[in-house]
């Protein structure tokens, strides 16, 4: 059963890793991140405050997954997915997390401080 789950994630990290079309077009779409600081600040709900900081430690699993993989399985496209995609999601909601100072190491606590 976990050498189905695993191949099957494998397969789908590979789809992914392929999909991204030309690397220059890939190194563009990075430099065009959102500064968040260019938007107005909303008054977040505790569940936005809480899906926020989950959504972090959801993107720096995803990422730590993608280069465990990686150790086990080298490829270009795990490698990719991990230091293009996956670092780059993790900095935007990072973004989002500082601007509203919402505690990331803490789930059962989040309303402590970022700082």
């Amino acid at each position: 059963m976990k050498t189905k789950i695993l191949i099957s994630f494998m397969a789908s990290a590979f789809l992914v890793g392929c999909g991204g079309g030309s690397s220059s077009n890939q190194s563009n779409h990075t430099d065009k991140l959102i500064n968040v600081y260019d938007y107005p600040t909303s008054v977040l709900t505790d569940e936005q405050k809480y899906s926020l900081a989950y959504m972090w430690n959801e993107e720096k699993l995803a990422k730590d997954i993608y280069l465990e993989l990686n150790k086990l399985y080298p490829t270009r496209q795990l490698e990719n997915i991990a230091t293009r995609s996956e670092t780059q999601h993790e900095a935007m909601v990072e973004a989002l997390v500082e601007k509203y100072d919402i505690n990331i190491t803490n789930l059962d606590d989040y309303t402590v401080e970022y700082s």
